[in-house]
């Protein structure tokens, strides 16, 4: 199958493992085994997927995908608004990171982020600390040559 949406999701990796902002913070692709304190990571999923049909003889053709970025904060003694702060923190670094590299690397036409959700602060097994998870989409256009 011809795609970029791998391309775009080592591409978004990288720009996030590169930004100031997220110095801290362990940056990864997929779901990780055991979760960092800080962790961001760039999803395996790639989610409504789609690639226009090709009607000419052309071999190109335009593809859009969304691609999903997790920022994970887990905190000892913290309140669920220290929590929710923090991944509103990270949220924005990533934001900004895409937006200010919206082509990914040249692999993009157009990256952007369109939406997510927050998982709020909940205790973590041994009810010692609060976690909480931020889940940002980035929709995504390139175009297959």
């Amino acid at each position: 199958m011809q795609t970029k949406a791998f391309d775009a999701q080592d591409a978004l990796v990288t720009a996030l493992q590169g930004a100031p902002g997220l110095a801290g913070w362990k940056v990864d692709y997929g779901l990780p085994a055991r979760r960092e304190q800080l962790h961001v990571w760039v999803d395996e999923q790639v989610s409504e997927w789609t690639q226009e049909q090709r009607t000419t003889g052309l071999v190109s053709k335009a593809e859009s995908f969304r691609l999903h970025v997790y920022a994970y904060v887990r905190r000892t003694g913290a309140s669920a608004l220290d929590v929710r702060e923090e991944c509103k923190a990270a949220g924005a670094i990533i934001e900004q990171v895409i937006a200010a590299a919206p082509f990914l690397g040249g692999v993009a036409l157009m990256a952007q982020t369109v939406g997510g959700e927050y998982d709020g602060a909940f205790a973590d097994l041994e009810g010692r600390a609060l976690e909480g998870v931020l889940h940002m989409i980035v929709a995504t256009q390139t175009f297959l040559g």
